[in-house]
Parts: C-alpha cells; sequence; structure tokens
C-alpha cells in the first residue's frame, strides 16, 4: 500500500517560547503575559508583534520520527481581540536571530525574513482559531536546511487594528498557541 493512500500521523506541539514586543514601549519585556499582539493599536508608533519558537525535536517523546515525510504544518492561534475594520493579513515571519523570552523588548527584536512563509486573512469582528500553514518553513527546520530560531506575527503596520491571542502563559492550556503537524512515517 501507497503511503498516500494511509491518513498521516498528526501531533501538536506547544510553543518552547513566545513574547510580544511593543513599539510604545521599546524598552519593555512582556514575556511572562498570558496574551500576544500583532498590529498597529492607536496610531504611528504602536505597532506590535509578537514572537513564538515550537521546539519538536524531542519534547517527552513527543517528536516526529527521524525519515518522516511532512505534509502539512500549521501554527493555531486563538484569537481573543479583534479591533480590524477591515479584511487584515496576519502573516508568520521565519526569524533569522536568537531571542530571550523573558528579555526580548522592541528594541532588541531579532532579524526576521523580509516575506512572509504562511499568511491567512482576518475578518473583522471575528474571534476564534486562526491557523497559518507554514509547511515549508517547518519542513527545513526538521530537515535541519533552516535553523529554527522561531516565527514573529505581525498584523498590519500601516492602520490600526490590533490582533491579540493567548499565549502559553494563559490559565487554559487548550488556548495555547500550538504547531499541527501531518507527517508520513518513514
Amino acid at each position: 500500500m501507497s503511503k498516500r493512500n494511509c491518513t498521516p500521523e498528526k501531533i501538536f506541539f506547544p510553543p518552547k517560547k513566545d513574547s510580544y514586543v511593543a513599539e510604545y514601549n521599546p524598552g519593555k519585556n512582556y514575556g511572562g503575559l498570558s496574551y500576544l499582539f500583532c498590529g498597529r493599536f492607536q496610531g504611528p508608533g504602536d505597532i506590535y508583534r509578537s514572537l513564538i519558537q515550537f521546539d519538536f525535536t524531542s519534547l517527552g517523546g513527543n517528536y516526529i520520527p527521524p525519515g518522516s515525510d511532512i505534509v502539512s504544518a500549521k501554527v493555531l492561534l486563538h484569537m481573543f481581540r479583534n479591533e480590524t475594520r477591515e479584511p487584515t493579513i496576519l502573516g508568520a515571519y521565519m526569524v533569522k536571530q536568537l531571542w530571550h523570552e523573558f528579555t526580548v523588548s522592541w528594541s532588541t527584536q531579532p532579524l526576521f525574513a523580509d516575506t512572509p512563509t504562511g499568511t491567512t486573512t482576518i475578518k473583522p469582528g471575528y474571534l476564534g482559531l486562526v491557523c497559518l500553514d507554514v509547511t515549508a518553513l517547518v519542513r527545513g527546520w526538521y530537515d535541519g536546511s533552516i535553523a529554527n530560531m522561531g516565527l514573529l506575527l505581525r498584523g498590519p503596520e500601516n492602520r490600526d487594528g490590533i490582533l491579540g491571542f493567548y499565549s502559553r502563559e494563559h490559565e487554559d492550556s487548550t488556548l495555547w498557541p500550538r504547531l499541527a503537524v501531518e507527517y508520513y512515517l518513514a
């Protein structure tokens, strides 16, 4: 039987670390808070970005076996705040530098790719689960061709419309960001 005729395995990974950075408070760290923000809040100089890193190499036996074929990888976020007034693009960008959850700030945020690895459109008023397809990036992390330094989430930065998501510090772990990976065993 061909592996493409089988149902792929599915596995979920919680964040290893997450934080947001705020242009309005460029030296402040938000790594210990239970939420993440993206987009512009109130005018120029008030932009928010979020950082998330998932470790899927091995976490208490929760890993993808060597030689597996990743067919899908999605970042799942639970949105609790949406102040957009028009359809809004949320993008996930590959992070290019190491960062620390409890010291990262707007002033020290890591470099990230110019183009998003995955995007989704958020409609005004929508609250709930948001999915960003990051399959190509996760394949690179898995095979070692791309260093896994996490993702940076960005909303529109040229108009107001903040987006808020729960972080790994939220008391309800079912609302934490997750990386959902589907793969075929080797």
